[in-house]
């Protein structure tokens, strides 16, 4: 049950990531230092989001969640919007899901 409630959550932030990235690509007109973090954060939700997919490395999962979730959270200070609260969402659970795991 565990593992399906992480590998919704990972396909969830998955998506959210793919959206971050659609949607900066459809919202800023020119290519400049800002467009390259928006989606550089959009990557990173990737990345995240396909770590939790797989069943290795627990340590490193620990720590990529922990750390994405201590980004977002941040963010949800700066930019308090329904896409932002979300993301804390999902990888609050997934970050909480990780801690549960053994490290190898």
């Amino acid at each position: 049950m565990r593992d399906k409630v992480q590998k919704t959550l990972a396909g969830l932030a998955l998506l959210l990531g793919i959206a971050h990235i659609g949607f900066g690509l459809i919202v800023f007109k020119t290519f400049n230092l800002e467009v390259f973090w928006f989606l550089g954060f959009g990557l990173a939700i990737i990345v995240t989001a396909l770590a939790n997919l797989t069943h290795e490395r627990h340590f490193i999962l620990k720590i990529q969640n922990g750390l994405m979730l201590l980004f977002i959270s941040a963010l949800l200070f700066m930019a308090p919007q329904p896409q932002v609260l979300l993301g804390c969402a999902l990888f609050a659970g997934l970050f909480i899901l990780s801690l549960s795991k053994r490290s190898i």
